[in-house]
């Protein structure tokens, strides 16, 4: 599934995907704090999902397919697919 994300929120979503925070990802964007929680913000609302763990496992599901219902509060899902993204692997046309 592809979401409609700006490109500002295609560039959080590809660091909020490793599992940062939002100071982490301001840093690695070179975004503003409050620039980053409202393209979080937008990009939990497309998503509709209700965190950023889960925004993270409906954005990388199109790399490592659909994950159960189970894993959507599974932390240690997100770190793993962080680092696949994180390898060069992006869920982004």
């Amino acid at each position: 599934m592809s979401y409609e994300l700006t490109a500002g929120e295609q560039r959080v979503a590809r660091v909020l995907v490793t599992g940062a925070g939002n100071k982490a990802i301001a840093e690695a964007t070179g975004l503003t704090l409050a620039t980053v929680k409202l393209h979080v913000h937008e990009i939990l609302q497309k998503l509709q999902v209700q965190n950023r763990t889960q925004a993270a496992l409906r954005l990388l599901a199109p790399v490592f397919g659909q994950l159960p219902h189970s894993a959507m509060g599974g932390v240690d899902a997100v770190q793993r697919c962080g680092q696949v993204v994180a390898n060069g692997a992006s869920p982004f046309k």
